[in-house]
């Protein structure tokens, strides 16, 4: 959502954007008018996972699978790398 003010004859804008918490994480939600929806993205994680929705409810449902599937992976290549075993090269 961008904001308009008037000060002394000068129009200032700002970018309005709020958080969401999702299952104990934070996300920033900020309306894109381009695609009018709204955008959120988790902060605070070692990758990317972001979500989109037309209305907050749909928005808390989104980021709910959005964050689901990002801690899936996660854990999927925490176990893969746990279970590779170490080789040395042989010459």
């Amino acid at each position: 959502m961008i904001l308009f003010c008037l000060s002394r004859n000068r129009r200032i804008s700002h970018t309005m954007m709020n958080t969401m918490e999702i299952n104990g994480y934070r996300a920033v939600i900020a309306y894109d008018p381009d695609i009018e929806m709204f955008r959120g993205e988790f902060t605070g994680l070692n990758g990317g996972a972001d979500f989109y929705a037309k209305d907050i409810e749909v928005q808390k449902n989104e980021g709910a699978l959005s964050l689901n599937v990002f801690l899936d992976i996660t854990m999927s290549i925490k176990n893969l790398l746990a279970l590779k075993p170490v080789t040395t090269p042989s010459f």
